[in-house]
């Protein structure tokens, strides 16, 4: 990161400044929130910074990404950001940096909370990104459904998610496939393949609860939830190809089999692993 002509807030001398990156993740209509990534070393005194500590972000292809860049004069020793003045912010879409020349963006850093029109203006922001070549792992998933109990008339199709708990009622969609229509006497729908990369799922442990569900129709908007199950991102991982997963609806009845029909970690090398300045 390297700032330029940013705002002065210290009445002596020039700001302190330092960087807080955020990142988020899109896939339709969920949005993930904000979700603070890591914070650069502070340079004092100087309105053209350039820093030299990195901020490690993890880089999906299948999902719209975008970072929040937040810069701050430094007034106390104390990390929580309501201590020191805010100077001004900027947002972009992973892509436009990956698309730049260079990988590398100049980002205009205005400050909204500001009643004046003409003090939004707080200077500039370079970002610039690099790409790993170190290997990377992902999860390959091939899920069926059978003796499902969908209720109603004909063999549609289905959904099936793949969600981790990151906090107290709140779920990281991980994967999601659709199914041809439901075939057979024993209702039995396969998924299309499912590829969760772990290199976005760093913080997660073995003990992380996932939950995998199936929904009647092409569209989890419908919300015709026919039941999931639920296990341990450990045994999500390491379970062996083959097994079943019994699922139950909403009341706890059971509603059919999950069926693990290909599951791998593979490995992949040279994506966007972190963005450094």
């Amino acid at each position: 990161f390297e700032g330029q002509d940013l705002a002065n807030l210290d009445v002596f001398g020039q700001s302190d400044p330092f960087v807080v990156v955020y990142q988020r993740f899109e896939d339709g209509d969920e949005v993930s929130p904000w979700k603070e990534m890591g914070r650069t070393e502070t340079i004092m005194n100087c309105k053209n910074p350039k820093f030299k500590k990195t901020v490690t972000a993890p880089y999906e292809f299948n999902h719209v990404q975008a970072f929040r860049f937040e810069v701050y004069d430094r007034d106390a020793k104390s990390q929580d950001l309501n201590k020191h003045d805010f100077i001004g912010s900027t947002e972009i879409n992973v892509a436009r940096i990956l698309t730049s020349r260079g990988q590398r963006v100049s980002l205009v850093l205005t400050n909204d909370r500001l009643k004046s029109k003409g003090k939004k203006f707080r200077g500039k922001l370079k970002v610039s990104a690099e790409e790993s070549l170190s290997a990377k792992e992902f999860l390959i998933l091939g899920l069926q459904a059978d003796s499902l109990k969908l209720g109603g008339i004909g063999k549609p199709s289905c959904l099936v998610t793949v969600r981790a708990q990151v906090d107290a009622g709140k779920w990281q969609l991980l994967a999601k496939a659709e199914s041809g229509r439901v075939q057979g006497k024993s209702n039995l729908a396969t998924f299309q393949k499912m590829v969760v990369r772990m290199q976005a799922l760093k913080h997660f442990t073995d003990a992380t609860l996932v939950r995998i569900d199936v929904y009647k129709g092409p569209k989890e908007l419908s919300k015709k939830l026919v039941g999931g199950a639920s296990m341990s991102w450990g045994a999500l991982k390491f379970g062996r190809q083959g097994e079943t997963e019994p699922m139950k609806d909403a009341k706890g009845a059971r509603v059919g089999n999950l069926v693990f029909r290909e599951r791998r970690i593979e490995k992949e090398v040279s994506f966007l692993d972190y963005i450094a300045g």
